[in-house]
């Protein structure tokens, strides 16, 4: 009887700053100015890439792509781009470990197509990622509380809202959250080690401040 009469669920409600009533003007002003800023900058580095023929470059290509998702949830909040991010950050790190290790090589190994690839190969994982635990996620009951006291797409507080067992779902989306941020965080942190031992090695300071600066470790 108690599955009968459950009213299963199908919206929620994000609490945010609702408790904070005389402050929702106030705070609504702050977030709008931040990410406004946050939107003019990005749309201007983007336009001076564009616009300037010395920053038709892989990294300054990469560097677009890896704003991109930002604007984009930034603006329509369709899903949690983070993972995206990561991995274009990854990639970054991974063009300029070419350059400095391997500047003979960059030219052909970073051509227009691969780097295209590379730019479009996050936003492939990236939607991928949320898509797979989202999906799963759907496939719970939900019959109780419909109130999540959060501001941001977060599957987790979702899920113990659940009158189902949410625990294949928690391991999916822990899993996922582990390779998207685990796997792009040592990338980048080995090629910028092989970047600093390689840098390390050039003898006088100008070179080393040049490389550093390729390298937009400086």
């Amino acid at each position: 009887m108690d599955e009968v009469n459950r009213t299963v669920l199908y919206e929620f409600i994000l609490l945010a700053f609702s408790d904070l009533h005389n402050y929702q003007s106030l705070l609504f002003i702050v977030i709008l100015l931040m990410y406004m800023i946050c939107l003019w900058g990005k749309i201007t580095i983007i336009s001076l890439v564009v616009t300037d023929p010395s920053l038709h470059k892989p990294m300054y290509y990469l560097l677009v792509s890896h704003f991109l998702p930002w604007m984009f949830h930034t603006i329509i909040y369709l899903q949690c781009l983070g993972e995206t991010e990561c991995y274009l950050l990854a990639i970054i790190a991974f063009d300029r470990h070419l350059a400095i290790n391997h500047p003979l090589r960059y030219t052909s190994i970073m051509n227009n197509r691969f780097c295209t690839e590379l730019a479009v190969l996050p936003w492939i994982i990236g939607f991928a990622s949320s898509f797979i635990p989202t999906t799963v996620t759907a496939g719970l009951k939900f019959c109780g509380p419909n109130e999540i006291n959060h501001f941001f797409c977060d599957l987790a507080p979702l899920q113990n809202l659940s009158c189902s067992n949410p625990f294949v779902s928690s391991i999916v989306t822990m899993a996922l959250a582990i390779v998207m941020l685990v796997i792009p965080f040592m990338a980048i942190i080995g090629f910028y080690i092989l970047i600093i031992l390689t840098v390390s090695k050039i003898n006088t300071n100008e070179g080393k401040y040049k490389a550093f600066s390729c390298s937009h470790i400086s």
